[in-house]
């Protein structure tokens, strides 16, 4: 499978081992900047310390894996970095602003480059189509109880979808 970017074919990671590092796409909204917010500063240092502790990987397989990509905001993605205030610095240096994105270059995103999506959805309403998008290119998407408003999952959605209540389920 592949996909084509600016006149050039890009092969599609065939397995999760190809790809790297947690994704969020979204606007920064009042809703959603705490929710990023929360990944900084709670999820971010356990996802490196169950990597590390429980799963015995190395410090660059921590580093290449435990860093959270924040993708969207149009001209307003710089608000993003207001998720990161007061976050520790250790969790400041895994966040990377991709900023906004063409359909394309999303869907790169997430086929090609990022081995989870994460969506800590806490006061959300209707259905959350981004997670709706995420889990149909195949990536495996960390939710909250809210994320799943709507959805109608079957119950063996947990396949393709992981609900987490608190940080530390979420980090896992």
């Amino acid at each position: 499978c592949h996909l084509a970017r600016a006149g050039r074919r890009v092969d599609v990671a065939d397995t999760l081992a190809n790809k790297t590092g947690l994704v969020y796409v979204g606007m920064p909204h009042p809703l959603a900047v705490p929710a990023v917010a929360w990944l900084v500063r709670e999820v971010l240092p356990r996802v490196a310390a169950v990597l590390r502790d429980d799963f015995g990987r190395d410090d660059a397989f921590v580093e290449r894996h435990a860093v959270l990509y924040v993708a969207g905001g149009g001209d307003q993605a710089q608000r993003w970095r207001r998720a990161t205030r007061g976050a520790p610095e250790a969790s400041k240096a895994r966040v990377r602003l991709v900023g906004a994105l063409s359909d394309v270059g999303l869907a790169e995103e997430l086929l090609v480059l990022r081995r989870v999506f994460v969506a800590p959805l806490f006061n959300n309403t209707g259905i959350a189509t981004k997670i709706v998008n995420a889990m149909s290119h195949g990536l495996p998407v960390v939710t909250t109880p809210g994320g799943c408003r709507g959805l109608g999952l079957p119950a063996d959605a947990s396949r393709a979808l992981l609900v987490a209540a608190d940080a530390a389920a979420f980090a896992r």
